[in-house]
């Protein structure tokens, strides 16, 4: 998307929707001139960002911007509060769902938002079009910082403790979060659970995602029991690594890192990958993705799209060409793509239960874990599988297209 359609397009959408993106910085911080400085500030972000490739996707993406310049703030101001026990107890209850969607919507807008709204849009065109520079928005944010007065936090700042703290302690509070309007897409998708241990040499760092607001209490109890097991098994694994090396004296090194990625959040569709990176010497990392059918309520398997069993030769021939043709165009690149006498465990076809994933373009996507098709520095390799391809064998086209 060229800049000059990307800004008209950001400024249109932000001039309808200011007041929602003030109601959800003042959420995080409670102070009406940062949550001033937090929408200024995710404007000047979201024209100067080149990520936006839909333009359909433009309201999540410029909320996650809004959320990310607003814990960014806090994180500067070290204006992070702890939750009490009563306090995570009243959350997780939900029992005053609609006294905090009245407190959401009653938030007052000040008078002077337009005009800060309208001041950075002015100033990110002036630079575009080579005015003003852009260290001059920044200073212009700096001294509404200097000059204004600091308020105190109250004793009720649960408010921003909901996003800093209650969204990853209390899951059930976290899926009544997602009715409060503007707030419901941010919220899917939570870390409920962390594993932190540091030994010297040992070190574990594993975050257990869990899923909301999918409109199936079952589904949800299903894949968040599944990912609270995985990283069980995960710590478990470490812990038992660490022992045996003691046992026998070795004074090595092993890291776990995992944490969960959002590759697709469309209407339709929610895939969520875990992965997990584990490090003893050198390092080797792994993904497992769940693509969950929102509308529906239905997880997908790879065998679910398809009339029978041939996608999996379908698959694996379109895989082989593309790791031939990125082999010719990259020679950098490797695939271990045909069994050979020094590599007899070479790629042939993938399993019937590949992992895979659904992008946002509705294509299929094979993912493959480091050293599963290609050595270790290619590192997690994808291939997405063209639509057409696939045609003869397709269950129906409400995923793939």
């Amino acid at each position: 998307m060229n800049k000059p359609r990307q800004y008209e397009l950001i400024a249109d959408f932000v001039m309808h929707n200011k007041e929602n993106f003030y109601r959800l910085a003042y959420s995080y911080d409670l102070n009406q001139e940062d949550a001033l400085d937090i929408v200024q500030d995710s404007i000047h972000k979201a024209i100067r960002s080149d990520t936006l490739k839909d333009e359909t996707a433009i309201k999540s993406w410029f909320y996650k911007i809004v959320v990310h310049s607003a814990l960014d703030f806090l994180r500067r101001r070290k204006r992070v509060a702890v939750a009490s026990d009563a306090e995570l107890e009243f959350m997780d209850s939900g029992r005053d769902m609609n006294e905090l969607k009245r407190k959401y919507a009653s938030i007052p807008i000040p008078a002077e938002l337009d005009q800060v709204v309208k001041s950075a849009l002015q100033r990110e065109r002036q630079s575009d079009s080579g005015g003003n520079s852009r260290e001059e928005a920044g200073q212009a944010s700096r001294s509404r910082s200097r000059i204004r007065a600091r308020r105190t936090w109250a004793s009720g700042a649960a408010a921003a403790v909901i996003f800093v703290t209650a969204l990853n302690t209390s899951p059930a509070f976290a899926r009544t979060l997602s009715e409060v309007p503007v707030l419901g897409n941010l919220v899917q998708v939570l870390t409920i659970r962390e594993y932190k241990d540091d030994h010297g040499n040992y070190e574990a760092d594993i975050k257990v995602p869990a899923v909301g607001d999918l409109g199936d209490p079952s589904l949800e109890s299903s894949l968040n029991q599944k990912y609270l097991d995985e990283g069980k098994a995960l710590y478990d694994k470490f812990m038992a690594e660490m022992e045996a090396q003691k046992t026998v004296g070795e004074d090595g090194r092993f890291r776990v890192d995992s944490g969960v990625v959002i590759k697709t959040d469309t209407e339709l569709l929610l895939s969520v990958g875990r992965y997990v990176e584990e490090t003893a010497g050198s390092s080797a990392t792994s993904i497992r993705y769940d693509t969950v059918d929102k509308q529906n309520h239905v997880l997908l398997t790879l065998p679910s799209l398809f009339t029978d069993d041939r996608y999996i030769g379908i698959i694996s021939d379109n895989i082989k060409a593309q790791m031939k043709q990125r082999m010719t165009d990259d020679p950098n690149n490797i695939y271990w793509a045909e069994p050979s006498e020094d590599m007899p465990d070479a790629f042939t076809e993938i399993a019937k239960d590949q992992n895979f994933y659904i992008n946002s373009s509705n294509r299929l996507v094979i993912s493959f874990d480091e050293y599963e098709v290609a050595p270790g520095y290619m590192g997690i390799v994808e291939f997405v599988i063209p639509t057409e391809v696939l045609e003869s064998v397709l269950a129906g086209h409400a995923y793939l297209k």
